[in-house]
C-alpha cells in the first residue's frame, strides 16, 4: 500500500507540473518559444487527478480505522483536518476541470492567467496535508506551497517541451528568458526546501539512520544529478540536440518525484535518537552496519575503505558521462550514468558514516 500511496503523491506533482507548464507557456509569446500542443484530455486529467490522488492522507487514516474493523468514511472526511482538505481540494480540481473543458481552444492570455491562478490555489490546498503545515501551519503552508510551486514551473515548461514540442523554432529565444527563470526558480525551490527541513529533519546528518533521512539524501543528489542536465542543455548543447536532452532530464525529475512520494509516506524524524530507540535504524542502516548503532550515538563521516571503493566507481562513472557528453552520444545514456553516479555517492555517504 506504501509503494502505491508513494506512486500517487509523485503523480501529484506531475498534475501540477503539467497544468503550471503550460499555464505559463501560454503566456509568452509565440516567438520566444518552440509551437508546442498538449492534448485537452492529459490537462483535464491532469487537474481531476489532483483532486483525486490528494486523497492518500485520508486513505491512510482510513486504513488505520480499518485494522479494528471501523472504516469511518464521513466522520473522517468530514471531522478530520486531512478530510476537510482533501474535500475542499477535490472540489476545487473539480471547477478547474469544468474551467478547462469550457476554455478549450481559447489560448488568450487571459485564460492562461485564470488557469495559472487556479494551479497556485490548488497547490495551496494541497500544501495545508503537509508534514510542516501541521506543526507549523502558517510557514509550513507557505514555504510548502513556495516549494512546490517554484518546481512545477521549473519542471512543468521543461516537460511540456519535452515531450510535446512540434518543433524546434525559436529555441535560442526560448532558452534566453527560459534559463534564468529556472535559475530564479531553483534558487527558490532551495530556499523553501531549506526552511522546510528546518521543521521535518533538523539532524540532517543523524537522519540518515532513517528512512526519511536517507530519501532526503537521495532525492538532494539526484537534484544535484538534475542540475548537470540542466546546465548541459542551457549552456552546451545546440538546438540540434532538442528534444532527446530535455527528456532525459526530465525522467531524473521524475524519479525525484517518486522519492519525493516516498518522504510524503514516512515520518519526520524530529529527533532521531527518539525514533531509533523506538523504532530502530532503517533497513538500509541495518544492512550496512549489522546493529552496531546505539540510540545516544550521532553521526559522523570519515572516508573508509568502503566508501573509497565507491567514490572510486563515481570517478569511473564521471569519466564515463564526460566521454558521452563529448562525443554527443545518447542523451539517456547521459541520465543514466547521473543515476549511476547519484547510487555511487549515496552508498559514498552511507558507507562513510561512523559513530561518536
Amino acid at each position: 500500500m506504501m509503494a502505491l500511496l508513494m506512486v500517487t503523491e509523485a503523480l501529484i506533482y506531475v498534475c501540477f507540473a503539467v497544468l503550471m507548464g503550460h499555464s505559463i507557456l501560454g503566456l509568452v509569446p509565440a516567438d520566444r518559444r518552440p509551437a508546442f500542443r498538449v492534448p485537452n484530455g492529459l490537462l483535464l486529467a491532469s487537474a481531476l487527478g489532483i483532486g483525486i490522488l490528494s486523497f492518500g492522507p485520508v486513505l491512510r487514516i482510513l486504513l488505520f480505522f480499518s485494522q479494528n474493523g471501523n472504516f469511518p468514511f464521513a466522520n473522517v472526511v468530514l471531522d478530520s483536518r486531512p478530510g476537510m482538505v482533501w474535500l475542499i481540494t477535490f472540489v476545487a480540481s473539480v471547477l478547474y476541470v469544468v474551467f478547462l473543458a469550457m476554455s478549450e481552444g481559447d489560448s488568450s492570455k487571459r485564460t492562461s492567467i485564470l488557469s495559472l491562478a487556479g494551479v497556485v490555489i490548488l497547490i495551496v490546498m494541497t500544501s495545508f496535508s503537509g508534514h510542516v503545515a501541521s506543526t507549523a501551519p502558517v510557514i509550513g503552508v507557505i514555504a510548502q506551497s513556495m516549494h512546490i510551486t517554484s518546481m512545477a514551473a521549473w519542471a512543468g515548461i521543461l516537460l511540456i517541451m519535452a515531450w510535446f514540442a512540434r518543433n524546434k523554432a525559436n529555441w535560442s529565444a526560448f532558452l534566453s528568458w527560459y534559463t534564468p527563470f529556472s535559475i530564479g526558480s531553483m534558487i527558490l525551490l532551495t530556499a523553501a526546501g531549506l526552511i522546510l527541513m528546518q521543521y521535518t529533519v533538523p539532524e540532517y546528518w543523524n537522519s540518515w539512520l532513517l528512512p526519511y533521512g536517507e530519501a532526503l539524501l537521495l532525492k538532494h543528489l539526484l537534484y544535484a544529478g538534475v542540475l548537470t542536465i540542466a546546465a548541459v542543455n542551457a549552456f552546451l548543447l545546440k538546438k540540434g540536440m532538442f528534444p532527446s536532452w530535455l527528456r532525459a532530464e526530465s525522467i531524473v525529475i521524475g524519479l525525484i518525484f517518486l522519492v519525493t512520494g516516498f518522504m510524503g509516506q514516512s515520518s519526520p524524524p524530529l529527533d532521531v535518537s527518539e525514533t531509533v530507540q523506538s523504532q530502530g535504524v532503517s533497513p538500509l542502516f541495518s544492512a550496512l552496519y549489522q546493529g552496531i548503532w546505539q540510540p545516544a550515538m550521532s553521526v559522523q563521516v570519515e572516508l573508509t575503505t568502503s566508501s573509497l571503493f565507491w567514490l572510486g566507481i563515481t570517478a569511473v562513472l564521471a569519466i564515463c558521462q564526460y566521454l558521452v557528453l563529448r562525443e554527443r552520444k545518447s542523451a539517456f545514456l547521459y541520465a543514466l550514468l547521473v543515476c549511476g553516479i547519484v547510487l555511487s555517492l549515496f552508498m559514498t555517504i552511507m558507507l562513510a558514516i561512523v559513530p561518536s
